[in-house]
């Protein structure tokens, strides 16, 4: 036997027949009968591993303490195929040296400024390491488009990059192109006419459907740096958020305390995206995979990155840093064993937050603020009102393409925003409102209970039509069923968090404190009705008026992602077309 050869439980059910013996049903619906020893190890036998580390971890977990039983329960696992061994060709996990960047997107909206400071960064770096892609600009300006035109070509001129502007009018332009298709005007103008984030984040998919694409928020530095102790390793983990924290005070503090390095930021998205599992395994730590990837593998599919983020120093980019309480994983052991940690946490924005190690996962949280998008093949669209546009992308993605991996890199930039450090006077606003981007995670994780297809275009026409039909619903039913859904996905989170605090221990008097205090003030905001009603659709008129408007967007949504896949293909055509 290989003692080097990695081994992965191909999940099943267990059912006992006997005091000794059980049958185990794998996923494929393959039934066989195996010793009481055996489906204990079975069940400890977690991610990828030699023999030997599948037999440590299950010795040390307690499933028996007799060495030959041990090791006559694995030979049992071995001949039944529940133990199977992953045959990984031979490769590397490096890749075409970042050639797989096509294009580097920025998205920006009446900050001429920023836009200004931002591109000039990113084409610095692209230049130092011999870098040459096109840079395309989506401008939502309301008031300044005109200087951020400016702006983008100054920056241009002045660092000899190629740049591509696209506002309103260049948008219609590609949209005209798009109808000769069949493309709905309306659908194109909803989605993605620069404007609101996500409809400007949309724009950047369909100028670069077809390509691998980097986008950066406006207020992003490309002067990367690297946590201390950074392991060379490719980990493979399952939903819990590995990556490290530390918080600060003030900006000055957090930019100044990284460590900056000669890192090619292009290469490192582009190496990764598109790799299939069965290369990354070859540089791996396994011990924490999921069960969709080992059923992935085990079924002889091959996942593949299509998301690959970076870290970031500074300003955080959350709305709420109560939210930060909610997180499972390194950082809420953090906040266990550090209450000062926690106050800086809750009170200043400011953050290192990165990956030790590349991190590939089927998570799909998704940050959008430096993310490489695989956009030659078929991506959701973002939601294109609202904020959160980022994390609803991811979900839908997840969703669509289950063969879709996400990386962190083990690298940061900087996030030099105009923000202050400190939390404004609003305090808790997750414990005070509902957001859409919430709402819509949710129906999201919903869908995936009935929707089936095989087909990444099959599923998002069938999310869009669960959508569509949400928005039909009769308008009392239509409240009820997003108040249920504010209800489940808030209380559920408290659960979970007092579950954890029960059985920890240290002093955690301070995060007990901001747990009570989080759900005194989110039991006192349900007793008003607004509290269900998004925020996106607050604002004149009644509360039922808001629902309704709110239901016209459902439809509007829905419809959209229905008609993504036909709205994608026309531009990946559209944009061959043009390079040629």
């Amino acid at each position: 036997m290989d003692e080097s050869a990695l081994y992965c439980a191909v999940p099943s059910s267990l059912f006992a027949v006997t005091r000794d013996r059980a049958l185990a049903l794998t996923q494929d619906g393959e039934l066989c009968e195996v010793g009481s020893v055996a489906g204990r190890l079975l069940g400890q036998c977690q991610g990828w591993k030699t023999i030997q580390e599948h037999a440590l971890a299950a010795w040390r977990s307690g499933v028996t303490a007799d060495p030959q039983a041990l090791a006559t329960a694995v030979d049992e696992l071995m001949q039944s195929g529940l133990l199977r061994k992953l045959d990984v060709p031979d490769g590397s996990v490096q890749g075409p040296d970042g050639a797989g960047i096509d294009s580097v997107a920025f998205v920006t909206a009446d900050r001429p400024d920023m836009i200004s400071r931002g591109l000039a960064s990113a084409a610095r770096h692209a230049a130092q390491f011999g870098r040459r892609p096109q840079f395309v600009v989506i401008d939502g300006s309301e008031s300044l488009a005109r200087e951020t035109q400016v702006a983008a070509h100054a920056a241009a001129q002045a660092s000899g990059c190629d740049v591509e502007y696209i506002g309103r009018q260049e948008s219609a332009t590609l949209f005209r192109t798009m109808a000769k298709e069949g493309i709905s005007p309306q659908v194109l103008d909803f989605a993605a006419s620069p404007g609101p984030i996500g409809r400007n984040r949309n724009a950047a998919l369909l100028r670069t459907a077809g390509e691998r694409l980097l986008m950066i928020d406006d207020d992003i530095l490309c002067d990367p740096w690297v946590p201390t102790g950074t392991d060379a390793a490719v980990r493979i983990v399952g939903h819990v958020d590995t990556r490290e924290w530390r918080f600060f005070p003030s900006r000055a503090e957090a930019l100044s305390a990284v460590a900056h390095v000669e890192l090619d930021v292009l290469a490192a998205h582009g190496n990764l995206l598109g790799r299939p599992l069965s290369v990354l395994l070859r540089g791996a730590g396994l011990e924490h995979a999921c069960a969709h990837i080992v059923s992935s593998a085990t079924a002889g599919l091959d996942p593949a990155v299509r998301v690959t983020m970076a870290g970031l120093a500074g300003d955080s980019a959350r709305y709420c840093p109560h939210r930060l309480l909610f997180l499972p994983g390194p950082l809420h052991e953090l906040f266990k064993s550090e209450p000062a940690t926690l106050a800086t946490a809750l009170s200043s924005r400011e953050v290192h937050n990165v990956a030790r190690s590349t991190t590939v996962t089927h998570d799909a949280m998704c940050m959008s603020y430096c993310v490489g998008i695989d956009n030659g093949h078929l991506v959701p669209p973002f939601m294109p009102i609202g904020r959160g546009e980022d994390s609803v992308f991811g979900a839908m993605l997840g969703y669509a393409d289950r063969l879709a991996l996400f990386a962190h890199l083990p690298f940061g930039v900087l996030h030099d925003s105009s923000r202050a450090s400190a939390y404004g006077s609003d305090e808790m606003p997750s414990a005070r409102q509902t957001r859409l981007s919430e709402v819509l995670l949710a129906l999201t994780g919903d869908a995936v209970r009935f929707v089936v297809s095989d087909s990444v275009a099959q599923r998002l026409v069938r999310l869009g039509q669960y959508l569509v039909d949400l928005g039909q619903v009769p308008g009392q039913e239509f409240i009820a069923l997003v108040t249920r859904v504010a209800l489940r996905l808030r209380c559920s989170q408290l659960d979970q968090l007092e579950t954890s605090l029960a059985s920890a221990s240290g002093d955690l008097t301070r995060l007990r404190s901001a747990l009570d205090e989080y759900r005194s003030v989110f039991r006192s905001s349900t007793s008003s009705p607004s509290f269900f009603l998004p925020l996106e659709f607050r604002g004149t008129g009644s509360i039922d008026d808001g629902f309704r408007r709110m239901q016209t967007f459902m439809t509007d949504f829905g419809s959209l992602i229905r008609l993504w896949p036909d709205i994608w293909e026309a531009a990946a055509v559209a944009n061959a077309q043009r390079s040629r």
